[in-house]
């Protein structure tokens, strides 16, 4: 009879940490930690010695598979388990894994007995591993969920090392008792790279935006604006090249609604036939939310639409930019994010229930209060999703400059728009309710079925330049609806009359912003307060310190003054505003091809028209 033999299992090469656990008895080899000699019950140590196998000084691979949980996976291990195919390779969550071991092998010891770091570090490559598992998980309409179909054997790789690290951190527990953490303290550099790869789908990219959307208008009546011109070669020579302009709009109006607009249009290029391409791609798109992160989400999923709905694009593409694979499995992801993200948004919102049980607990009054605030909750909550919108569509503008003198400059401009607009109604119609199915397109190749519906537009524009000063006026007409915009924006030279304008006009603004922020305060904990406090503070003695220091006087510089007045009719009502704004303006080059123009206004006063009154914001 053939003796069963066994072999020492072999860390993989180049991979010092790990042959150091794998062959301990090395003159350099670092020590595992041991759970055999930690004070802990004898009971519980037997059942930890014989979860570990008695094998925590080395490793041992027989010819056969073993069925009790073993000891850490080796890197090499690790990558056998996970292993696909020769054709398939190696994703981003193995590439972290192995990293982390390689990390996690390498972690000093007190004792030979494992540390706080080695749970951290545990619980971070259980992480990576389910991080990918959900990205290769989808949950479908019928409760049950589906794995991908051409990761199989990595699937159950995956699976598996949880359940191995699992027994890990069962032994890491019963060492380090109250002492031991489930939370990921500080991170390791591979895996914070690979949350951000999960990170980078088509829809994670706009979320991206959110936080500089959210910097740029943070209060009620804030508007920014950012212009970028660009040129691209696009061949070796450098002589061809695409250059385009793209900018950006954002406004946060009085209920805390952030519309944002981005348009986006090819100007030229040596290669004509690249120039077209780039061109039909081109556009804008526009959408209003609760909150920047929602604006951002709804970019994604407008062009998702597009894409979805369209004829000439193969659905794969769309697969693959928001569910990760081209298949049918990319396909099922990506519609279930869709839709889920409808029914966040754009949903019906149901009346208050008076026979729910919370309100039957309380006293008549109080139940009566409360159901009245909750309805009047639901109200602003339902008017909220009444003013959610998704718009994209095309662009066609005409523009031409006339240089009067040095001084004076003068700009004309017609622009049609055309496009489809998303909203609960339009969903509704379209489907029935938020988050039903997409009819059409699910398989072969035809498009979906439209959820928006078709608008259009027509505006005429002049402006005025003459030196810091500019005037614009813009008419723009869609169906019935109306829009007549008036804006004038200079800068005051800081020496005017000393530099006073400035400095109250800088005083001005710092005292708002205490005002709102004082106001806000009062719904929530908050600093703003003190900080806006400090500003106005700044703002008003900077100045002075400054110059009395330096002995040249207040040290005050130039300041932007902006005035807006519209009128709108939408649906036979008319309303409008005048707007006081404080203006700031940035201007750079960075060295890669691009201009870009920063503007921020912030809101002095204003005074608003709707429903036949005028008020005071």
């Amino acid at each position: 009879m053939a003796r069963a033999r066994s072999r020492v299992r072999q860390a993989p090469p180049g991979d010092d940490a790990a042959r150091a656990a794998v062959t301990p008895h090395g003159p350099t080899a670092r020590p595992r930690p041991d759970v055999r000699t930690a004070s802990v019950a004898p009971e519980a140590m037997r059942a930890l010695q014989q979860a570990a196998g008695n094998t925590a000084a080395r490793r041992v691979k027989t010819t056969s598979a073993p069925k009790a949980p073993q000891r850490l996976w080796t890197n090499k291990e690790f990558t056998e388990r996970t292993y696909e195919s020769f054709f398939t390779a190696k994703s981003a969550a193995q590439t972290a894994v192995i990293e982390m071991l390689t990390s996690y092998y390498a972690l000093p010891t007190e004792k030979k007995k494992p540390t706080a770091a080695h749970a951290n570090m545990l619980a971070q490559m259980k992480a990576a591993a389910q991080l990918w598992i959900d990205d290769h998980t989808v949950a479908l309409d019928d409760g049950t969920t589906s794995e991908d179909p051409n990761r199989v054997k990595r699937m159950q790789g995956f699976k598996d090392f949880i359940t191995n690290v699992d027994a890990e951190l069962a032994l890491v527990k019963g060492v380090l008792g109250d002492k031991y953490s489930e939370e990921i303290g500080e991170e390791h550099q591979a895996y914070k790279k690979l949350r951000d790869h999960y990170k980078g789908s088509a829809d994670s990219l706009f979320v991206k935006a959110a936080g500089v959307l959210d910097k740029a208008v943070s209060a009620p009546g804030d508007s920014a604006s950012v212009e970028v011109e660009f040129e691209i070669p696009i061949d070796p020579s450098g002589v061809g090249f695409i250059g385009g302009r793209l900018s950006i709009e954002a406004e946060k109006d009085d209920d805390g609604m952030i519309k944002a607009r981005t348009e986006m249009v090819v100007t030229g290029g040596a290669n004509i036939g690249v120039a077209k391409v780039k061109a039909e791609l081109g556009g804008y798109i526009e959408a209003q939310a609760a909150t920047s992160a929602d604006v951002m989400n709804l970019y994604s999923y407008g062009l998702y639409r597009r894409f979805r709905e369209s004829k000439a694009i193969p659905r794969e593409v769309a697969n693959y930019m928001w569910g990760g694979q081209t298949s049918q499995h990319g396909y099922d992801k990506a519609e279930v994010w869709s839709r889920d993200l409808e029914k966040r948004l754009f949903s019906e919102i149901p009346d208050v229930d008076p026979d729910d049980p919370k309100y039957k607990s309380m006293p008549p009054s109080k139940a009566k209060a409360a159901i009245a605030a909750d309805q009047a909750a639901v109200e602003k909550a339902r008017e909220r999703v009444k003013n959610t919108y998704i718009e994209t569509g095309g662009v066609v503008a005409g523009k031409g400059e006339i240089g009067i003198s040095d001084l004076v400059e003068m700009e004309i401009g017609v622009t049609y728009t055309a496009g489809k607009k998303i909203t609960a109604e339009s969903i509704k119609a379209a489907k029935g309710s938020a988050g039903a199915k997409n009819s059409g397109g699910l398989t072969g190749r035809g498009a979906q079925k439209s959820l928006g519906e078709d608008t259009s537009s027509v505006s005429f524009s002049a402006s005025v330049t003459v030196g810091s000063f500019e005037v614009a006026f813009e008419v723009a007409k869609s169906g019935s609806d109306l829009e007549i915009t008036f804006d004038a924006e200079g800068t005051i030279p800081g020496d005017l009359l000393g530099g006073a304008p400035a400095w109250l006009a800088d005083i001005g603004v710092a005292l708002v912003k205490f005002v709102r922020a004082t106001k806000a305060s009062q719904e929530s904990d908050s600093l703003g307060p003190v900080i806006a406090f400090g500003s106005l503070q700044k703002a008003m003695y900077g100045p002075i310190i400054a110059g009395a220091l330096s002995g040249e006087g207040p040290q005050v510089g130039s300041v932007g003054l902006g005035v807006s007045m519209s009128a709108e009719r939408e649906d036979g009502e008319w309303s409008g505003s005048i707007e006081i704004k404080h203006v700031q303006k940035l201007s750079f080059e960075p060295p890669i091809g691009l201009k870009v123009e920063l503007a921020k206004s912030s809101r002095l006063g204003a005074l608003e028209y709707s429903g036949g009154q005028w008020s005071l914001k």
